[in-house]
């Protein structure tokens, strides 16, 4: 795990360099054992290193190409590097070190970008230069474990891990998008490969960038390597079985030169990581728990369940209320685009306690995503069959009752609540497609047209329905939300998060499954209970899940209200985001004082929007 940075430009280099060690120092974080930097005619790339495979020298990036026609930054983990070497080996190539990252950039010269890209295994992201022909390719793992960022306005084009590495490295002004703010008002995020601001993108998951550099200008082209949809494997049952995948790809993630823990929630998916590693591996990897003195915050007493069971050597770092809200002024530097997920609080504490004692944990992330393990996939599909069945004429009407009367309902004498619940009911049955329903289903912001909130929707098509909204979540809500969630948090303390459940292997067999094999018995995931249940007694694991619970609703009527009060009343602030209805979240936040309705979750989205100008943009 590291972090990359580089500029394309055609000013002078000496120029270019310090803006790149600056990229370097604003994400320093992300590789704290080394630094690097390399420059050619019109190139210059960094890293900053953390390392994990071979801790020599060996290791050390940019890389270069034993030939010197190639230069290689990189942050991640090809976790099949041993068998890609051997197969290389087999081939003649020679290797100095043990990294993965010198597989991979042999992997790169040997088979060239595109054949490389479909057998590797890994989470990534990286640059390569190539001397040759005066290119180089950015690309990002297939579904977005690790980000990249990039500028192109023409004339430069910037690139890091993180954003604040490219603001570091931009000398023009950066403006906020107005689309962007839209979309995060809706979804609490910002879906890729959208940004806060304009002319910077995310690199979408699975995709490449081209820049081919010609005397004095360069020409971009992005190409897709992998599509999620498209890659559904036979409909045929698979060789092997979910154990011996799971098996697999923990072993993998297991390899390491530093020590290894695990995330352990006593859910499904974290006890399954934590079963495999202890029970079919033989591994007694530390296991690392969140636990809160409030006793109805606190679900420790489940993981405490599982790894007693298991015999695991077990770690639960309990925090107060109060340690949270004191990690809030963090959170905008860590996440460096607005970012409303209340969890990652609790996230970002876990991941600090749990880098006292390893450098790399193993996560139970995707597993509701890949395997059907929302509840809200069974809600909006039991409400998209009543949908169905009003007329076409109806739906339209429908949806002309919502415009009209929306604002209607907003200033009505019935009690908000009551408002409310007729305003969504109407957006409901609006909707006419099963994508449209999720996305409105989904959003934060009632209020916006709900043709906005179907806006990243409409590439999904899949004919399973249960499989649209798992697509949908897997295309956009799993790497823009929890991975970029889990990543932010973790790389703040340089500890490496590996997510077993997004090998190659284990997304086609997920893929390879009907509803019926997903879901059985009203409940998701069903191939990972019935291996769970070989190792621990269902009782003990199923339960509804909490997650990482905040209670919002009260600290934005005690603790949180100052500081809430003063970003919600600031005119100056208004004014940097005119395109925002603020006399709504006004209404929002005066109705939540009295207690007429609990708008939490959407002040709490509008809330972090306005800590993040505060923070970012404003101060500037």
């Amino acid at each position: 795990m590291c972090g990359l940075a580089g500029i394309v430009s055609y000013r002078q280099l000496d120029h270019v360099l310090p803006r790149v060690k600056q990229m370097l120092a604003a994400t320093k974080s992300r590789g704290p054992d080394s630094q690097g930097v390399w420059q050619d005619h019109g190139i210059t790339l960094g890293h900053n290193r953390l390392a994990i495979h071979d801790l020599s020298a060996d290791g050390h990036q940019p890389m270069q190409s034993a030939c010197g026609q190639y230069v290689l930054v990189f942050n991640g983990e090809i976790y099949n590097y041993r068998a890609l070497r051997s197969s290389l080996e087999q081939q003649g190539q020679q290797f100095t070190g043990h990294s993965d990252t010198e597989v991979l950039l042999a992997c790169l010269v040997n088979w060239g970008v595109d054949k490389t890209l479909t057998r590797i295994d890994g989470m990534f992201a990286f640059a390569l230069w190539q001397k040759s022909n005066k290119q180089l390719i950015i690309a990002r793992d297939r579904l977005g474990e690790k980000p990249l960022y990039y500028f192109n306005d023409g004339v430069e084009c910037v690139f890091a891990s993180e954003l604040k590495g490219v603001e570091q490295g931009v000398t023009a002004p950066l403006n906020i998008d107005p689309l962007a703010v839209n979309l995060y008002l809706n979804f609490s995020y910002i879906p890729a490969p959208y940004c806060i601001y304009q002319q910077v993108f995310k690199l979408l998951p699975g995709h490449y960038l081209t820049l081919s550099l010609g005397e004095d200008a360069y020409q971009l082209s992005t190409t897709e390597y992998y599509n999620f949809q498209q890659n559904l494997p036979p409909e045929q049952q698979p060789d092997r079985s979910i154990h011996d995948l799971l098996v697999a790809s923990v072993e993998q993630r297991l390899d390491a030169d530093v020590p290894v823990g695990a995330f352990l929630s006593g859910g499904i998916d974290s006890s399954l990581i934590c079963a495999i590693t202890k029970k079919a591996l033989g591994k007694n990897v530390s296991a690392h728990t969140i636990g809160f003195e409030e006793k109805e915050f606190d679900e420790s007493v489940y993981a405490c369940e599982v790894a007693s069971v298991l015999g695991i050597d077990h770690h639960v770092h309990t925090f107060t209320q109060r340690d949270m809200l004191d990690v809030l002024p963090n959170m905008v530097h860590t996440y460096d685009e607005p970012f409303a997920d209340a969890s990652q609080l609790a996230t970002y504490l876990l991941c600090q306690k749990t880098r006292e004692h390893v450098t790399v944990a193993l996560s139970g992330d995707a597993g509701d995503e890949l395997f059907a393990g929302y509840s809200r996939y069974h809600t909006t599909l039991k409400r998209w069959h009543k949908i169905k069945q009003w007329p076409k004429m109806s739906k339209g009407l429908t949806a002309g009752l919502y415009r009209a009367f929306e604002p209607v309902l907003r200033s009505s004498n019935l009690a908000v609540s009551q408002c409310e619940k007729a305003r969504r009911a109407l957006g409901y049955y609006s909707c006419s497609t099963l994508a449209s329903l999720y996305r409105y289903s989904t959003s934060y912001d009632w209020q916006q047209d709900i043709t906005q909130a179907n806006l990243l929707a409409n590439n999904v098509e899949q004919p399973d329905e249960l499989r649209q909204l798992m697509t949908t979540d897997a295309l956009c809500y799993l790497p823009d939300a929890i991975l970029t969630k889990v990543d932010r948090a973790s790389m703040a303390h340089a500890l490496e998060i590996r997510v077993p459940f997004l090998a190659n292997d284990i997304v086609h067999y997920s893929q390879s499954l009907s509803t019926g094999e997903l879901v059985q018995q009203g409940l998701g995931k069903w191939p990972l209970r019935e291996l769970l249940y070989q190792f621990i007694d269902p009782a003990i694991v199923e339960r509804p899940k909490r997650g990482f619970a905040v209670p919002l609703k009260y600290w934005l009527t005690q603790e949180l209200k100052p500081w809430a009060q003063q970003l919600i009343a600031n005119k100056q602030l208004q004014q940097v985001l005119p395109f925002v209805d603020h006399a709504k979240y006004l209404r929002y936040w005066h109705q939540h004082q009295n207690q007429q309705f609990d708008w939490s979750g959407q002040l709490w989205v509008y809330l972090q929007l306005l800590n993040w100008c505060v923070e970012k943009y404003w101060k500037k």
